[in-house]
């Protein structure tokens, strides 16, 4: 969901009974890391960025190495 509002909103929808609840223009808008909670949330929601290839990669140097 780095990249895909839809999908946070998704992940995150009726969640109200774990503290979270998310701030729609933040979650709109956001670039890079930040907190997409509300100010109501009990529970802090962030946007993270990764990069899922680049780990997959070096997990998998790591492999080929061992041998």
């Amino acid at each position: 969901g780095e990249n895909s509002e839809t999908i946070r909103r998704a992940v995150c929808h009726n969640m109200a009974w774990a503290g979270i609840e998310l701030d729609t223009e933040k979650n709109k808008s956001v670039k890079g890391e930040a907190s997409i909670s509300s100010e109501n949330s009990s529970a802090e929601v962030w946007v993270i960025p990764t990069n899922e290839e680049l780990v997959v990669a070096h997990q998998t140097a790591a492999i080929i190495n061992e041998k």
